[in-house]
């Protein structure tokens, strides 16, 4: 890009198209967050396989995530002056037109990469890595690149500056070619462009959602979680293990984590799929990863910790995630 910009526009363009860099990380402090948050939140809930919540999470992501970008992005337009005056105090000079230019068009191009992010960390969880390897790379280069060799030789400066808007459509389009192929239609919804799996999400009779205030609920839970689950067809063993990690991982989460004159809760889920079980703990506690705590103490002391081994011991899978506020606890068996 610095030879493009040096043979098509000049080293006053080369210094519009730095000063502008300098501000990338401010520029999508936010994207990365809507992208992070995407992340983590579509983990959760795909790992439940809860159809309606990834549902509304993408949908939150694609409407408010990308509604907060597009406003930062006013907002930088709107300051485009200040910003540019930071680096070029003379208003007179090539320079200083050239990166208020730069400055009034490149946050343009945040709310297109808002919507690739989204998608992209959405595809990444859900083992779609080919999509994401080829977007990825028309987005941060293929695209600004064509673009840039299409509009400088025609506008100079100002066609580099074009370009990066116009790139991001390239992964946006990569990605909706992606769901006409593999859904086999075009989309006409939010859902139809998450082209989940088939089979995917587990109905709502083999679900169980539990929320705890109290000591007092804890053993209530467990045993409610025991007969749920036997009641479905799980063999009682399994059913009893689940209900050993609801008492052990719930109770702990009650005596340590719940703080007097707050109101305080666990909410729990478990799920019931292909013959296995999935038990996931949330609560909005400080921050604990039982996982990470249990390696503090020497594995040959079986004093310490012994439920959070016992837990890990029986359980085939554990995943921990702090997102928003929230611990969040995946337990399979």
């Amino acid at each position: 890009m610095n030879k493009l910009i040096l043979h098509f526009a000049g080293t006053d363009a080369l210094a519009a198209y730095s000063a502008v860099g300098t501000f990338g990380c401010a520029y999508f402090a936010v994207t990365a967050g809507v992208a992070s948050a995407t992340r983590l939140l579509v983990s959760v809930y795909s790992g439940e396989e809860d159809r309606a919540g990834l549902l509304m999470i993408m949908k939150t992501a694609l409407f408010k995530g990308v509604g907060l970008v597009a406003g930062v992005a006013a907002v930088s337009i709107a300051l485009a002056n200040v910003f540019t005056g930071i680096f070029c105090p003379d208003k007179s000079a090539e320079v200083y037109t050239l990166t208020l230019q730069y400055f009034r068009i490149f946050p343009l191009s945040m709310p297109l990469s808002c919507l690739f992010v989204i998608f992209a960390n959405y595809y990444q969880c859900t083992d779609r890595m080919k999509i994401v390897n080829i977007a990825s790379v028309l987005d941060g280069c293929v695209g600004i690149v064509v673009m840039s060799l299409i509009l400088a030789p025609i506008a100079g400066a100002l066609g580099i500056w074009i370009a990066q808007v116009a790139a991001g459509f390239f992964p946006l389009a990569a990605i909706l070619i992606y769901t006409v192929i593999v859904g086999r239609r075009f989309p006409k919804s939010i859902e139809d462009m998450l082209v989940l799996r088939e089979g995917f999400g587990v109905p709502e009779e083999d679900r169980m959602d539990i929320s705890i205030k109290s000591e007092d609920d804890v053993l209530e839970t467990s045993e409610g979680e025991i007969q749920f689950c036997t009641a479905h067809g799980l063999d009682y063993k399994r059913s009893y293990y689940g209900g050993l990690c609801i008492e052990e991982m719930a109770g702990n989460i009650v005596s340590h984590g719940f703080v007097k004159g707050k109101k305080n809760s666990v909410d729990i889920r478990v799920v019931l799929k292909d013959g296995g079980m999935l038990i996931r703990f949330k609560d909005t506690c400080k921050p604990f990863d039982p996982k990470e705590y249990a390696k503090l103490f020497a594995p040959d002391d079986r004093t310490h910790n012994i439920g959070i081994r016992m837990v890990s011991r029986i359980s085939t899978g554990m995943e921990y995630n702090y997102v928003l506020g929230l611990n969040v606890l995946s337990i399979t068996l």
